[in-house]
């Protein structure tokens, strides 16, 4: 049983080393609104919540990701991963308006700035292997820092929770009218870029009215004579001063 034991501890993080996420869980009780936007300015001028930020980091440069073999795991680790070097890299670049001040050409999400079991890796490179190919919905729990994007949750994901989190988090997502609308009406639905993006994530056009007519009640049984994408707007998802 101590065998057993050991064991899970070295292929989980969360057991490996639980006080880091403790404690990643102290700084979002703190940096998370009410409106779900993040305060900056405050995890600016806090350096034990960016040490926080950096012990997250830099266990994550010693992690064995290959050994990482459970899928509750490896979502939950990777999505807390992805929203720390976010909000990390806003922290460097503070005070900006948006990400895209950064780097051009959305550089901020493409430069190999991070490091992932002692490799080198971007933000698109985490999203890209490691994140999206687990889950569609897992792309209601990485923030990009921008308006347009599913709120930065304010829990810290765990294994033990991360399903409920991805279903309550899409959930919250398609009902926010300023990211996805429904009219019956005229038959069309306005849907955010992340339906356009990442379309084969979701099984086509087909798998994204499935989708939602799964988990928006009053689009049950409705199929979209059209389907039109929201400009995604890039501004902060926060007070930006």
């Amino acid at each position: 049983m101590l065998l057993c034991f050991w064991i899970w501890a070295q292929l989980n993080p969360f057991t490996a080393q639980p006080e880091i996420f403790d404690d990643l869980q102290k700084v979002y009780d703190v940096i998370v609104l009410e409106d779900g936007r993040v305060d900056y300015k405050t995890l600016k001028s806090r350096p034990d919540l960016i040490q926080t930020l950096d012990r997250v980091s830099d266990y994550a440069s010693q992690v064995d990701i290959l050994q990482l073999k459970d899928r509750s795991v490896q979502i939950a680790f990777f999505s807390n991963l992805y929203n720390v070097w976010v909000l990390r890299g806003v922290i460097k670049a503070w005070p900006i308006g948006s990400v895209r001040e950064i780097k051009i050409l959305f550089g901020f999400f493409t430069q190999e700035n991070w490091n992932l079991g002692n490799q080198k890796i971007s933000l698109n490179d985490l999203e890209k292997l490691w994140i999206r190919p687990l889950d569609a919905r897992t792309h209601f729990l990485i923030n990009c820092a921008s308006v347009s994007c599913p709120h930065l949750s304010s829990q810290v994901f765990r294994p033990e929770n991360v399903e409920d989190q991805m279903e309550r988090l899409a959930l919250a997502y398609l009902s926010d009218p300023a990211q996805n609308r429904f009219d019956p009406a005229s038959g069309v639905w306005h849907l955010s870029k992340i339906f356009d993006w990442y379309e084969a994530d979701f099984g086509g056009r087909q798998g994204i009215i499935e989708f939602i007519q799964k988990r928006v009640p009053d689009q049950a049984s409705f199929n979209p004579r059209k389907i039109l994408h929201i400009d995604y707007n890039w501004n902060l998802n926060g007070p930006t001063q």
